[in-house]
């Protein structure tokens, strides 16, 4: 059997004051290929909630309850009596009655705490393994609910026990620490609670990823995940003026856009045949999508799960064209969204090195008005001495934490995170001892930053690794780690509990999971493209593993991985090889040098006046304007080949 979950809501209800009982009605004739039998039931709703049903119609005409709870009582999933089945060609249908008697101000249903919610998940079981999420929102049929049985906003009888619990709860018992972690110069670093959920995502949902730039979370708690499809970033995707390199006519033709449920299957998939090099993903509270393309020099706004049409509600930036004007980009990396979706940050990456702040109106019929509030940041240059408030060199993510009214950006290639308050200006710069030289993402959530770092150039240096940092003093409260250590991770989301985090990689083609939970078993390998894969449902490879969890006969459940081993060096090959290549770098940066100055019109000598030093100006790249740096044209990967005259000689850099 497949475990299952059928989310019926509503997405948009006005709610009037004073009125003792407004129902809000979803229905729908679910498609579903075979019987699922449902087993338990929750109901969410806020503070004006005071009962949600949910019925079946069959094909005969006969009505069934399946479910009627509290939504003010404790957020869990209550057994039934009895099963309840749904059959193909049943109608089921949910109300959500809202009481607002004693208050004045009128409410809606929406994505954020001040407004109403209308959710009924129905827990099931079925034979059909590819449906476990099933989802109906709104009215499919306007007239089926106004046939409701009686009594189906009739609120249930008092429960002292389940409100008291509801009021007051119980203290949690927090886990044993995790082991710690190896920092910079050999600093011993905290543990912490998160450990790898094993088995996810599923096989099938793994072979199908491409190179990972970015993930977030949607409103229900799923992992949406945007990859490259059969695209990587290599030496050959952007000319020297950063346009796009490759051909401009066919874009990826896999979906990019995939969303992945909690058992690791994919539930929606989009966004084949519009991409050309994806970078980030964000997800607002509305669900709706936000991504960056860095070959298109683009950010797109879609509706929730791509919408209906699949095509964007906003576009921003001018297609193929780089520029640092107010209608171009130039390879931007990342955006972060304001709780009431009202305001909205652009992080402009890789040539511009800029954030830039926008305000959005969404009118009625679904237009959108955008402003340019304000812009700060400018490029430092590589491996410059100077590294001020405003200097970023590459701003590869953003994340806001609104309680402390800041916005906080990953400076990649200065190792540090720089946070502003909402307007641009600068409060402080996170970079504790410890901290890795490289930082990709960056996350928030419950007064802490997330943060994954990159592979180092310098042989000696850590391993990439998860940090979380207390974003008022930003000391390392814990580290967090995967089994056999990250490789090339390039973004990470936190949900908003904090209780689980996503880690995507560049290479190998990995998306992790990590609960805060003790580990339960432990694996061998992640949930790799390809890969050999943990015990997942439905898995007949899956003996092994489920006599671990506690015999064959067992319910699936979600294994954890031990998570936090540490990697070094173990080849004395490797490390000589390391050593020695350090005075070749040297021999070959200054026949670098002496080769720009000897080549007319491609630079000259530095300015000995100047004050700040770099590696950009013996090889004749100003630090001003809208020239790239070398660590541009490569994000994360190590060793792929590049016909570029600097970076034939430079020392690897890494791919976005």
């Amino acid at each position: 059997y497949t475990a299952g979950i059928f989310l019926l809501g509503r997405s948009n209800l006005y709610i009037p004051p004073n009125t003792p009982s407004t129902p809000g009605d979803a229905n729908c004739k679910p498609k579903i290929p075979s019987f699922i039998h449902v087993f338990a039931y929750r109901t969410h709703a806020h503070s004006y909630g005071n009962v949600i049903s949910g019925y079946k119609k069959s094909r005969n005409g006969d009505w069934k309850e399946i479910a009627k709870g509290n939504p003010q009582w404790p957020q869990a999933f209550y057994p039934m009596k009895d099963e309840v089945i749904i059959v193909p060609g049943d109608e089921v249908a949910a109300r959500c009655s809202y009481n607002t008697t004693g208050h004045d101000s009128a409410v809606r249903i929406g994505a954020t705490s001040g407004d109403e919610m209308c959710n009924l998940y129905l827990m099931y079981y079925t034979t059909s393994k590819d449906t476990d999420f099933v989802v109906c929102f709104d009215e499919e049929n306007s007239q089926l609910n106004q046939h409701l049985p009686e009594g189906n906003d009739v609120p249930l009888p008092p429960n002292p026990e389940l409100e008291h619990k509801a009021a007051h709860g119980s203290p949690p018992t927090a886990p044993e620490p995790e082991p710690e972690q190896a920092g910079r110069g050999g600093k011993s670093l905290p543990g912490s609670h998160y450990s790898v959920v094993a088995g996810w995502p599923a096989k099938e949902t793994a072979d199908q990823l491409g190179q990972l730039s970015g993930c977030a979370i949607d409103v229900y708690g799923n992992a949406v995940i945007f990859h490259r499809g059969d695209r990587t970033w290599n030496g050959n995707t952007f000319k020297s003026d950063n346009t796009y390199g490759m051909d401009r006519n066919t874009p990826i033709p896999q979906d990019t856009v995939l969303t992945v449920n909690s058992s690791g299957h994919i539930i929606n998939r989009w966004g084949k045949d519009f991409f050309f090099l994806p970078h980030m993903i964000t997800i607002d509270t509305q669900n709706n999508i936000w991504v960056t393309d860095v070959a298109l020099h683009q950010v797109f706004k879609f509706g929730p799960y791509g919408g209906s049409d699949k095509k964007p509600l906003l576009t921003l930036g001018t297609r193929f064209q780089p520029g640092s004007d107010d209608s171009h980009y130039c390879k931007p990396t990342s955006v972060a969204v304001s709780q009431d979706t009202k305001t909205f940050y652009v992080a402009d990456g890789y040539c511009n090195s800029r954030v830039i702040k926008y305000s959005i109106t969404v009118t009625s019929d679904g237009k959108h008005a955008v402003n340019k509030i304000t812009e700060w940041g400018k490029t430092a240059g590589v491996m410059s001495i100077k590294k001020g408030p405003y200097n970023f060199n590459i701003p590869h993510s953003l994340t806001l934490a609104e309680d402390k009214n800041l916005v906080c950006t990953a400076d990649r290639e200065n190792g540090r995170v720089l946070c502003f308050d909402t307007d641009g200006k600068f409060v402080r710069n996170l970079q504790p001892e410890g901290f890795g030289g490289r930082i990709f993402g960056i996350s928030y959530a419950k007064e802490q930053l997330y943060a994954v770092s990159g592979p180092e150039f310098n042989p000696f240096a850590p391993k990439p690794v998860g940090y979380i940092l207390d974003i008022e003093s930003g000391n390392i409260d814990g580290t967090f780690q995967v089994t056999g250590g990250l490789q090339n991770p390039h973004d990470v989301v936190v949900s908003p509990d904090a209780s689980t985090l996503y880690v995507v990689e560049l290479s190998p083609f990995v998306v992790w999971k990590l609960t805060n939970g003790q580990p339960q078993a432990a694996s061998n390998t992640p949930a790799a493209a390809g890969g050999k894969m943990a015990a997942v449902p439905g898995n007949p490879n899956n003996n092994n593993q489920q006599q671990q969890a506690g015999g064959a006969g067992s319910t699936p459940q979600q294994i954890l991985l031990n998570g936090a081993k540490k990697l070094v060096p173990t080849s004395s090959g490797v490390l000589w090889a390391a050593v020695i290549s350090v005075p070749i770098t040297i021999l070959v940066s200054c026949c670098l040098a002496i080769r720009k100055c000897r080549k007319k019109g491609k630079g000259t000598m530095p300015d000995t006046n100047r004050k700040n030093w770099s590696l950009g100006d013996i090889l004749g790249r100003s630090k001003e304007g809208f020239q790239p740096l070398n660590t541009d044209e490569r994000d994360g990967i190590m060793g792929d080949d590049s016909d570029s005259e600097v970076e034939e000689f430079s020392v690897p850099a890494m791919h976005a």
